[in-house]
């Protein structure tokens, strides 16, 4: 992640979620709000949340990195105290890489399917 976001406690037992933690060194809490029939996060400030972003100390940049970051510690609690740029991109570059090599076994298969049926269609056009 381009910013240095660290989750230093979250609470997930009751709806609304919050969390503090710190975007680049500057501190902030944050909760979850319902939005589309789901839950996302959103930075607390000035008593607004979310606050405008002409009252903000963040960037939407960072604003939206702090949500992602916040989603991913949501799911792996083992993130908290972390970084997001030490832990983010090694997690994240770790699933993709599964992810991909798994869609490369499944087209690898497919296409071994492909080439008998289109070998046994070719046998039956020739009868």
């Amino acid at each position: 992640m381009k910013y240095n976001i660290i989750i230093s406690a979250i609470n997930l037992e009751s709806v609304p979620y919050s969390a503090t933690g710190t975007c680049d060194s500057i501190e902030f809490e944050a909760r979850t709000i319902f939005y589309n029939g789901g839950l996302i996060w959103k930075v607390v400030e000035n008593g607004m949340c979310p606050a405008p972003v002409d009252l903000s100390a963040f960037t939407r940049g960072q604003r939206a990195s702090i949500a992602r970051w916040l989603k991913m510690v949501e799911q792996n609690v083992e993130l908290v105290d972390k970084s997001s740029q030490a832990s983010g991109s090694t997690s994240s570059g770790t699933s993709r890489n599964n992810k991909v090599q798994e869609l490369q076994a499944q087209n690898n298969e497919l296409m071994e399917r492909l080439a008998a049926m289109e070998a046994m269609l070719a046998q039956l056009a020739e009868k």
